[in-house]
């Protein structure tokens, strides 16, 4: 493992996520704001945008506006995909929120879809993912 993957994982099992106390899910009840510095809006059976960029750092919040449960699943498609481990639950009209704090391609799809049907990928960072993802 290179030391780009292995700082990449060691961040992702140690940063808590932002939504809603640590637990990935967030209906807004709670009286506080998240602070998102890019999203991702979940419609019908996909992720708008598929491929979203951002800078290193950044929170991504994933937003729900249908009425069933969706989730975002790491995934490696690709070769020079990082290793990261999430698994963020969306109730409907939920949101879940994850930080990246580490430069690379970050790929997910939801569980409850399918790989090849509904899949995304954020790119961190000065990096660029030319192939097709398993949805596109």
């Amino acid at each position: 493992m290179n030391r780009r993957r292995f700082l990449s994982a060691t961040a992702a099992l140690s940063t808590p996520l932002v939504a809603g106390c640590g637990d990935g899910n967030s209906d807004g009840s709670d009286g506080e704001e998240d602070v998102a510095d890019e999203t991702v809006t979940i419609t019908d059976e996909s992720f708008d945008p598929v491929r979203l960029s951002a800078a290193e750092g950044a929170t991504v919040e994933w937003v729900n506006e249908t009425d069933e449960e969706h989730t975002v699943t790491s995934a490696e498609f690709h070769d020079d995909a990082e290793s990261w481990d999430a698994t963020l639950q969306l109730a409907p009209d939920g949101n879940a929120a994850h930080s990246f704090d580490f430069e690379g391609i970050y790929e997910y799809y939801c569980s409850n879809h399918g790989r090849g049907t509904m899949c995304g990928l954020v790119l961190v960072g000065d990096v660029s993912e030319d192939e097709d993802m398993p949805c596109e």
